[in-house]
């Protein structure tokens, strides 16, 4: 299938960030005690990727963009995670939810005090306005998320309809990403310039926006969960480079940096003064090499399997992600609704097992492939040769290639190359984990039989939630047992902090690998 041009960048930048339910009533996601928070105090983040183009439907990639917009956007749902458990959807603007009996219809009930930044009343006509806008404007990056979703009634002005084009219960997910932005319809019709500018409704307002380094914000009056925002002012800045990251926590030019798994001892040593400490942030992510089945030999699941039983991800572990990666042989980890506990551990280090499932399909005699990788990019770029190494103990030559994030995405969304030495993301719905892994252009080729009617089963509204946790796991098995990536470990986020902030434990993103700072603040000076 022919992929667009836009497709493959969306996909070449994301590589930047992830190198390294029902409807209820309403609340706050979290709290923070209010005595040790200075509430005229500024709290500054570095994040990974610069800012960019501010319209929602027009970022980069609603993954991409959710760091910069989200304080400023509400959606109609939120991520949120109980203590010790799971992500999970809950209530934003939209205070409760119920889907129809076939599950092709969800109707949201809107909370009453929500107002935009320019006074306007958050309704059901814009939410409609902005989830059409996201749906249909020309270039939107929101459009393919949001395409489940097939007409919008607004009955009244707290009820909004969406009709769906299939029973789909992980659309509540989809309405708590940038994707789903709830534009002020005022400022929509005045023609603003929403890539230079925001006109949402959230805890914060855009102060000022420098593209390519920043994002400062400022606290909105009137919010309806005073508790999401702490700090009086936050500045987001965008800084690519790891250790420029790091460096400029330790010298106190921001309180809290994303960290890459390579910087975790370094980081943790800095902890070790009592000044600093280092904090694990989920959802969590994994890292594969990804297969291309529609090149052979990777078509057989022998290959595959192969390929799985020749790695040894204790070993990597320890020599290149600092021993804080678990081992993993699916896509569902450890901790996430969907985990298949038969399939962990499925893939042991058996170099004798590779060897004869190779030979059992024909290739004894070893066979060649190509990888890709990002050139520059950790740990990819470290993972790759050793990779290369283990398979070539089993018979199988691999030969790199290392090319810029476009360039090795266009590779790779092309089927140029049968390997990709990447990472995936989970995220708080499993189902759009998987099809965010092997339903996307993360995954050129087709997916083993069996598969796509697993993913109905495992997105449809009208099952219970339990069982529809079933049908993903046995998803996530069918992934593992037929090697749909060559698995090797997964791992939380990371974030190293200042004494001085509070409350950033609080926020919950839909995606691994980026801050949500609702909630966070600083304490006071003395």
């Amino acid at each position: 299938m022919r992929r667009t041009r836009v497709l493959t960048v969306v996909f070449a930048v994301l590589a930047l960030v992830l190198a390294g339910c029902g409807g209820g009533a309403a609340t706050s996601a979290g709290s923070v005690d209010a005595t040790a928070v200075d509430p005229a105090g500024t709290l500054r983040l570095a994040w990974t990727v610069p800012p960019t183009n501010f319209d929602p439907h027009l970022t980069i990639d609603p993954r991409i963009g959710y760091p910069y917009l989200s304080p400023v956007y509400d959606r109609l749902t939120q991520v949120g995670r109980a203590e010790g458990g799971p992500p999970e959807v809950r209530p934003m603007l939209a205070s409760s939810w119920e889907f129809s009996a076939d599950g092709r219809t969800l109707t949201l009930k809107l909370r009453d005090d929500a107002t935009f930044h320019d006074g306007t009343k958050v309704d059901a006509a814009a939410v409609e306005a902005s989830l059409e806008r996201g749906k249909t404007l020309q270039g939107s990056t929101a459009a393919a998320s949001l395409k489940v979703i097939d007409t919008i009634d607004a009955p009244d002005a707290g009820t909004v309809v969406l009709h769906l084009t299939r029973p789909a219960a992980d659309i509540l997910f989809t309405l708590s990403t940038v994707a789903a932005s709830i534009i002020s319809p005022t400022a929509l019709a005045g023609g603003a310039d929403l890539a230079t500018q925001e006109a949402g409704s959230g805890p914060y307002t855009l102060s000022q926006l420098k593209a390519g380094d920043r994002a400062v914000y400022a606290r909105s009056a009137g919010y309806w969960d005073p508790a999401a925002q702490q700090a009086a002012t936050v500045e987001l800045v965008g800084m690519v480079d790891d250790n420029a990251r790091l460096n400029a926590l330790r010298s106190g030019q921001v309180d809290a940096v994303l960290i890459k798994i390579g910087q975790y001892t370094e980081a943790s040593r800095m902890a070790q003064g009592g000044a600093f400490s280092v904090e694990e942030m989920g959802p969590v992510s994994w890292y594969a090499t990804f297969l291309n089945t529609a090149r052979p030999p990777l078509d057989d699941v022998r290959v595959r399997q192969a390929l799985n039983y020749a790695i040894d991800r204790d070993a990597i572990d320890k020599s290149v992600l600092d021993g804080q990666c678990r081992p993993t042989s699916q896509p569902l980890q450890d901790g996430e609704r969907g985990n298949a506990p038969a399939a962990a551990g499925a893939y042991r280090y058996d170099p004798a097992e590779a060897k004869r499932l190779l030979a059992e399909a024909g290739h004894g005699n070893g066979l060649n492939l190509s990888l890709v990788v990002i050139s520059g990019l950790a740990p990819q770029i470290n993972l790759a040769p050793v990779v290369q190494a283990q398979l070539a103990e089993v018979g199988v030559t691999v030969n790199i290639t290392a090319v810029d994030t476009v360039a090795a995405s266009r590779v790779w969304n092309g089927g140029q190359s049968d390997l990709y030495m990447h990472v995936h993301s989970s995220t708080a719905e499993p189902a759009v984990t998987l099809q965010s892994a092997y339903q996307s252009a993360a995954y050129p080729g087709p997916a083993p039989d069996g598969f796509a009617q697993l993913m109905q089963r495992g997105s449809d509204s009208t099952l219970a939630p339990e069982a529809r946790y079933a049908e993903l796991q046995k998803a996530s098995a069918f992934a593992s047992e037929n090697a749909m990536d060559l698995f090797m470990c997964a791992m939380p986020s990371f974030y190293a902090q200042s004494k001085s902030v509070v409350g950033l434990d609080k926020g919950s993103a839909p995606f691994g690998g980026m801050f949500d700072f609702r909630y966070a603040g600083v304490t006071a000076k003395s």
